[in-house]
């Protein structure tokens, strides 16, 4: 019998990770779970217990709930994968719940999907939406029409920070999980453009066959960001002749 492969969709938030994952649950070999290590208790809470698993407290060893929750399974259903999702600033709150990071970071035969947003510009303002309507997901079914948020600025400095923050965790992600097996998507290019192909490619990646997969979440956005945003052109001057002029083009 081949090896469990034990996996990780590591990210940051409004990159389509739930999409990601969404696709990964509809495969039968595949155990994939949320975000057990969120920052809140009913965050925890919620992704655990849709699956009838533990969910983490703090104070507990979370190296153990990482050994015998988070990459377990019931033996009846014997999946080929098993795993979850960890955004970059989960288990950051105290040293506890940090060793996680250790943990992960030392078990190099843990595989990493690594999801990324290029344009971080357009993460910012997704992240805004989200707060300013409370939808983090949205059902592909759902045939009410999207919260409309108005028109809102986003200071340039704020912006900046956001973007810099993103980057610097990103780069610590790719520096620290270098030694792993690993296999690098985008947002923009492979889930939004070439779905099915990009889930096909995670499914060899993590050695289980190909199975067609149905995207059961809708893009929540109504507006393009440059259209959300009421200050633009302000962020687009501001920007120019930076590292990050091109996420303003």
């Amino acid at each position: 019998m081949a090896a469990l492969a034990r996996f990780i969709v590591l990210t940051n938030g409004r990159s389509g990770s739930n999409l990601l994952v969404t696709g990964l649950q509809q495969h039968p070999e595949i155990r994939a779970y949320g975000e057990l290590l969120a920052e809140h208790e009913y965050e925890r809470r919620r992704d655990a217990s849709g699956f009838g698993i533990w969910y983490y407290r703090e104070g507990e060893d979370v190296i153990d709930y990482l050994s015998r929750v988070a990459f377990s399974f019931q033996p009846w259903a014997k999946p080929k994968a098993v795993g979850f999702k960890m955004l970059y600033n989960h288990a950051r709150k105290d040293k506890g719940v940090a060793k996680a990071w250790q943990y992960l970071i030392a078990e190099k035969d843990i595989h990493i999907v690594h999801l990324v947003r290029r344009n971080l510009f357009e993460c910012c303002v997704s992240h805004e939406v989200a707060y300013r309507t409370n939808v983090w997901a949205r059902d592909a079914e759902d045939r009410r029409p999207s919260p409309e948020v108005p028109s809102f600025r986003i200071g340039p400095q704020k912006c900046k920070g956001f973007i810099m923050t993103m980057l610097r965790q990103r780069e610590w992600a790719f520096e620290e999980f270098k030694d792993h097996p690993q296999v690098i998507l985008e947002y923009e290019k492979d889930l939004c453009k070439n779905y099915q192909k990009t889930m096909n490619r995670v499914f060899r990646f993590l050695g289980v066959p190909n199975r067609p997969v149905e995207k059961v979440l809708a893009k929540q956005g109504t507006k393009p960001a440059r259209e959300q945003v009421s200050n633009f052109l302000e962020l687009r001057r501001f920007f120019t002749g930076t590292d990050y002029d091109a996420y303003f083009r």
